[in-house]
């Protein structure tokens, strides 16, 4: 399963209201597969969420986390190119980021972990074709 941003700050911040969901959901995950793809989009989208909301150290705190959980950061996968045919394609006002995560999710075959309501209606949406 490929990871978002929203799955991932919850999985590492306590106080989010979903932080209990994904906790449960990645240990389910690590159980079926023992693995998790993490598009380096969403790294680095995540660790400026986690500064800006947690400050820098807590920041620091999920690198060293996710240098150590049975997580494939996926580097260099795709051109900007590619990820722009998602944003055509769509013609949804999204982040790069996201339209890298569903390209990603598209070539790998791989549901993504998500709490956004965008992206779960933009995930339908590409399924139906």
């Amino acid at each position: 399963m490929i990871a978002d941003t929203s799955f991932l700050f919850a999985l590492y911040s306590r106080p989010d209201a979903h932080h209990a969901q994904a906790l449960s959901k990645f240990g389910e995950l690590m159980q079926e597969e023992g693995r998790m793809l993490v598009p380096s989009e969403v790294a680095v989208e995540l660790c400026s969420l986690i500064t800006y909301r947690m400050g820098l150290d807590e920041a620091l705190a999920v690198v060293d986390r996710l240098s150590q959980d049975p997580v494939f950061i996926l580097e260099g996968f795709r051109s900007i190119y590619e990820i722009s045919g998602i944003l055509r394609e769509l013609g949804a006002k999204i982040s790069y980021t996201d339209a890298a995560v569903l390209l990603h999710s598209q070539i790998t075959r791989q549901e993504i972990l998500t709490f956004d309501r965008q992206m779960q209606s933009l995930c339908k949406r590409l399924a139906k074709g």
